[in-house]
């Protein structure tokens, strides 16, 4: 499964990508809206990663993913208090723990065909 996490800061890009390569997923990062519609054009996307904030808006980036994927998963991470209402949409909230985003993960992971 291919994993496209749009986080705007460094740091917890680079936590996120190794927690999920741990856990057996292929990783692509971007920093922003522009990085991740450049990476899609080239890469399949299984599962976007994105931030709720008020500097990334990942509800639009869903959106306009979900224009050509409509049944593409996501989960958002946010510590933003107005942000935390998506419409039923999977959230992680910020601080989280390895187990947390490997279990939110897991929540919104879309079936794996059998080998």
């Amino acid at each position: 499964m291919t994993v496209l996490v749009v986080v705007l800061d460094n740091d917890l890009r680079v936590l996120i990508k190794r927690i999920l390569e741990a856990s057996g997923c292929r990783v692509v990062v971007a920093a922003n809206e522009t990085e991740a519609f450049e990476l899609a054009n080239s890469t399949e996307i299984d599962l976007l990663l994105t931030e709720a904030t008020p500097s990334i808006q990942g509800p639009a980036i869903a959106e306009r993913f979900r224009a050509h994927t409509p049944v593409l998963p996501v989960l958002y991470v946010t510590d933003y208090p107005g942000l935390r209402d998506l419409d039923g949409e999977q959230i992680l909230e910020k601080p989280f723990s390895r187990e947390g985003l490997t279990r939110a993960i897991a929540s919104v992971r879309p079936e794996q065909p059998e080998s």
